[in-house]
């Protein structure tokens, strides 16, 4: 097929692209934004036009960024890979907008709660890694190594600009900011329950668009929470490495903190020479794996996480990845794993050879493409 990427300039994009023409796919760029409103399109259609374009791939459109107004226009499917809780699709207007349109959710979770929304051509399509970006790596770096690595930010100014925008909308009671507390506490230890919180806030009058606001700013918070704990726990205890943005705030080291690395040229070599890799879930991943748990595989690492209930859907535990289930039983994980090496290097590549054969960017865009062929799902 002839797929055109609207957005070239993000790292997933580029693997998309990546993975189509690994899978013989024609995958045409350009730099027209779809996440911007009101774009000049002329450009985009004429591309559209002239190359035949059958399918057009994104992270997500709006009404007035007219992606889904080109397709229409040419007759030609729009398909939308949720890589994040897809939470502007629960509103109306959206809703109305975008029934027909192909829908791939990363997340379990999220495909149920759009098919219940009214959405018609939702399916679950997990994430894949890139062999040729994410593979064992012989180059090291001193300032990337260590004994345990953590990629992950803690996203403290999006915290206070969610919930700036929500103050800005919303005079809440005491016992309002209390119950939002309560939230952040049960959302570091479980996620959030969509529909329930929903419910509880529409009880009070607010719009939805203002309690999606709420439950991002509380996932935010909560995922703040999550990563912290582990990240603490083994600051004395091991060579530990955090790469992201804010751990400075919450109490790490200054020489166990690296800023943000590229993607492509960086992240692989730091994911080949730590020896231990952790991954803490994002509390709005509830039935879905993140990137992590594809690219630490391919690039010869091993990986320890906390626990998904999809995890044993694709990994045999023990065997090609390890769990932990609180902060104790992690700090005894790692100490065993760095003191047995041969067993850590055995598990990761069981891992490797799990991902390679099942879980690459090629085989993800040809079960997408396979659906779109089948005009359903």
């Amino acid at each position: 097929m002839k797929v055109l990427i609207p957005s070239a300039r993000g790292v997933i994009e580029q693997q998309w692209i990546s993975g189509l023409r690994e899978a013989g796919h024609e995958a045409f760029s350009s730099f027209f934004n779809p996440y911007q409103a009101n774009n000049d399109i002329s450009s985009i259609q004429r591309l559209v036009e002239e190359e035949e374009i059958e399918v057009v791939f994104c992270f997500e459109d709006n009404p007035r960024a007219n992606l889904l107004k080109i397709c229409n226009q040419f007759r030609i499917p729009l398909a939308i890979w949720h890589f994040d809780a897809p939470y502007r699709y629960f509103l109306p207007e959206n809703i109305q907008h975008y029934r027909y349109v192909y829908h791939f959710c990363m997340d379990h979770y999220y495909v149920d709660l759009m098919l219940k929304a009214g959405y018609q051509k939702v399916t679950y399509l997990p994430v894949g890694t890139t062999p040729n970006i994410f593979r064992p790596l012989k180059e090291r770096r001193a300032d990337l190594k260590a004994e345990v690595g953590i990629v992950a930010n803690l996203s403290i100014g999006k915290a206070h600009a969610l919930w700036d925008w929500v103050m800005n909308n919303w005079e809440g009671s005491n016992e309002d900011y209390q119950l939002i507390k309560a939230l952040i506490t049960i959302a570091a230890n479980e996620g959030i329950d969509i529909p329930t919180t929903i419910q509880l806030f529409d009880k009070k009058g607010l719009d939805l668009r203002l309690i999606l606001y709420i439950i991002k700013f509380v996932e935010t918070v909560a995922n703040q929470e999550r990563r912290k704990k582990p990240a603490l726990a083994l600051r004395d205890f091991v060579d530990l490495k955090v790469v992201g943005e804010d751990w400075g705030f919450v109490g790490m080291y200054q020489h166990q903190i690296h800023p943000r690395i590229g993607y492509y040229d960086e992240l692989p070599i730091f994911y080949s020479s730590v020896m231990i890799n952790l991954n803490v879930s994002h509390p709005q991943v509830k039935c879905g794996l993140n990137q992590r748990f594809f690219d630490v595989p391919a690039c010869g690492g091993l990986l320890i996480s906390d626990w998904n209930d999809e995890i044993d859907k694709i990994f045999i535990q023990g065997e090609e990845i390890i769990i932990y289930t609180d902060i104790r039983e992690l700090r005894e994980i790692v100490r065993y794993y760095l003191d047995h090496g041969d067993e850590r290097e055995a598990i990761a590549q069981a891992a490797r050879e799990k991902v390679l054969a099942h879980h690459t960017m090629k085989n993800r865009i040809e079960r997408l493409i396979q659906t779109l062929k089948q005009g359903d799902v």
